[in-house]
């Protein structure tokens, strides 16, 4: 891991100093937390996962593309999108985990 982060440190110094000569905001906007998101929707299956990442990348790119450029629509609708499903299967999963201990008829 420290390996990766310095050789991640390394590449961001050159883009920085080496292209744009100033700090740039905006250097990664969007894909903040796409792996977490991935793993964690993917129900880490490794099918799961391939699927869902072919889904989001999809999606993120449907949204900057197809709902910005041609409708006019925000591109922020996507990542709203994106939320919301994460919410619904974070959600399903909480109470799938914690229904089953639940029986709702008492044993006797």
């Amino acid at each position: 891991m420290i390996l990766s982060g310095a050789l991640a440190g390394l590449a961001g110094g050159v883009e920085v100093l080496g292209v744009h000569y100033h700090f740039v905001s905006n250097f990664s906007a969007v894909n903040d937390f796409d792996g977490l998101i991935i793993a964690f929707a993917g129900h880490l299956h490794p099918a799961g996962v391939v699927l869902f990442a072919f889904l989001l990348g999809g999606l993120r790119t449907g949204s900057l593309v197809g709902l910005q450029i041609h409708s006019g629509i925000p591109r922020e609708l996507g990542g709203a999108l994106i939320a919301l499903m994460l919410l619904f299967i974070a959600t399903n999963r909480f109470f799938n985990r914690n229904g089953s201990d639940m029986d709702p008829q008492p044993q006797i």
